[in-house]
């Protein structure tokens, strides 16, 4: 909770929509706490609602960097090894610019909600300030497909193709950088995903 909170200061202080404010906090030597405001359940069944879309592209900076110079996928290359991306992935992935974003980390339906101004994101406890865009949404996509529609590894990824050639996912992953290589996009995200199911 405490690393939660200090992400949540962060966050807030870039002034991003979508992220809850903290009311109060506290703790002791044995426990901490926050106090956010209440948020009723939102009605998105998918990450690829327009609504969930337009959350992510507020959270997307001008910057664009090296997706290999830049965390989390840095980290998953080293994790996981170049092999893993398919015959090429790693000189592909060099050759790309891709936005710098916040992230929530864990970002899938259950965890959004109704705000006064649209969508609020709860539960960023593997947030960051500093991640890519289009990796919360590829996570989001494989969350509703292995979890929800209990779809097996090879058709959750193509579960995931198929809704972010939506007219509103695929705009967003042009404007991120990842439009000309949604293949490449799509298995960096099996990959986060994974880390974030182990470190989970």
């Amino acid at each position: 909770l405490e690393q939660e909170r200090v992400i949540l200061g962060r966050l807030a202080a870039l002034g991003l929509p979508g992220v809850p404010s903290v009311l109060s906090d506290g703790g002791d030597a044995i426990s901490y706490w926050f106090e956010m405001p209440h948020y009723a359940r939102a009605e998105v069944k998918s990450v690829a609602d327009i609504r969930a879309i337009r959350l992510l592209e507020s959270w997307t900076g001008g910057e664009t960097v090296n997706p290999l110079e830049a965390e989390p996928l840095r980290s998953i290359v080293a994790a996981s090894g170049a092999q893993t991306l398919g015959l090429g992935g790693l000189e592909r992935l060099s050759s790309l610019r891709i936005r710098r974003a916040a992230m929530h980390g864990d970002f899938a339906p259950w965890n959004l909600r109704k705000g006064a101004e649209g969508l609020v994101a709860i539960d960023w406890e593997w947030g960051r300030r500093d991640g890519l865009a289009g990796l919360d949404l590829g996570y989001g996509l494989l969350q509703e497909a292995l979890l929800v529609k209990k779809l097996p590894p090879p058709a959750a990824l193509q579960f995931a193709h198929q809704l972010a050639q939506s007219p509103a996912a695929s705009a967003y992953l042009d404007e991120s950088g990842w439009g000309d290589a949604l293949d490449l996009w799509l298995s960096v995200c099996a990959r986060y995903r994974e880390g974030c199911e182990r470190r989970g």
